[in-house]
């Protein structure tokens, strides 16, 4: 049902959740609230922000670098962030050799998102998408997450609460950039913002263990019962009898699906009726001498 890695004979399963969203969204609140509630259960792990983490290293578009060589920068610290999550991850499968594993892997914004935060302009988006190649298949490939989870802007004011270090950006700015995200992960589920910060971790919370605890496929019975001996028995529906275990009477049956319904006949109309075909002519005849 989901991934399994296998080290040492033990069976670990990976879970990638992708979080998308602009700034503001509450991106960072969410996965801080994420690993607490999820810690006991599993093993949690973050793919820490790329972007803030070069805004960290004090590159910053707003003041002392260019735009596209800011995101070229963040390409590389996903990279970097991806190197050292499956060196992290290695590390704990090998740990405790003897003991399996429930990984979900976190991930603060995607590779994909720095493209929304560029101009329209072909040259930038040409340069921007020759360098995100470089990693693709030898690394982002391999982090593409299972489910993305896209975050609304939050309704009122913003708040920097969760990520002391940000861009400033303009408010008209940041509506493009959350329509150009929505755009480019149109696959991914809303997480609304008419709702608090709990009831959003709660959906994402709801995936996750549904994906590692599937619920078991429930059976579909039916009850047979024949119209001649008044036999009657609950039968799963894949397994139903065509003729009655009691008297041998044709039983009716519905498929599920079926448009024409009516009693399943295994030999088929025509066969059946060769079966007690008589020809009339050949039968002696009898008179009853009245």
């Amino acid at each position: 049902m989901y991934k399994l890695v296998g080290i040492g004979g033990i069976m670990h399963s990976i879970l990638r959740i992708g979080i998308v969203g602009a700034p503001h969204s509450g991106k960072t609140s969410l996965i801080n609230y994420l690993r607490d509630a999820l810690k006991d259960e599993y093993q949690v792990m973050i793919a820490d922000e790329p972007p803030t983490i070069v805004l960290r290293s004090g590159l910053d578009p707003e003041r002392n670098f260019n735009i596209i060589g800011f995101q070229i920068e963040c390409l590389k610290e996903y990279s970097n962030v991806y190197k050292r999550i499956d060196h992290c991850m290695n590390s704990i499968f090998g740990y405790d050799p003897d003991k399996s594993h429930k990984v979900v892997i976190l991930y603060d914004t995607l590779p994909e998102l720095g493209k929304c935060y560029l101009p329209n302009e072909p040259w930038m988006l040409g340069r921007w998408e020759e360098h995100y190649n470089k990693y693709k298949e030898d690394i982002f490939k391999h982090h593409e997450p299972d489910k993305i989870f896209y975050t609304d802007l939050l309704q009122g004011e913003f708040s920097t609460k969760g990520n002391i270090v940000r861009r400033n950006i303009d408010t008209e700015d940041i509506l493009e950039i959350a329509e150009k995200i929505e755009d480019t992960f149109e696959g991914a589920v809303k997480l609304p913002n008419d709702i608090g910060l709990e009831a959003r971790a709660d959906m994402i919370i709801d995936y996750i263990d549904s994906y590692f605890n599937p619920t078991p496929s429930v059976k579909l019975s039916v009850s047979q019962s024949c119209n001649y001996c008044e036999w009657h028995e609950t039968r799963d529906i894949n397994d139903l009898y065509h003729y009655c275990p009691k008297c041998g009477k044709m039983l009716p049956i519905f498929r599920p699906g079926s448009t024409s319904g009516g009693p399943l006949d295994p030999l088929g109309i025509e066969a059946r009726n060769k079966m007690f075909y008589v020809d009339y002519e050949k039968l002696p005849f009898y008179n009853s001498g009245v």
